[in-house]
């Protein structure tokens, strides 16, 4: 609890840099939010799910189901 008490009255002592670093996360976040690429899910969804099997040849249907 000390330690909680005393980073508490850290950040209480130190109001303008506290506001300061959470305005910079958020401009942060957003430029982020912008400049990150967004095609990791289609922009469509189809409701279908894709899946493939690969086995070697000579694996039997039975030993593979």
């Amino acid at each position: 609890m000390v330690r909680y008490e005393r980073g508490l009255d850290w950040v209480l002592d130190r109001q303008p840099l506290t506001l300061l670093v959470a305005v910079g996360t958020l401009v942060v976040t957003a430029l982020l939010y912008l400049v990150i690429p967004k095609g990791l899910f289609p922009t469509q969804d189809t409701g279908q799910l894709r899946a493939q099997v690969v086995a070697a040849r000579d694996v039997s249907f039975d030993r593979m189901w």
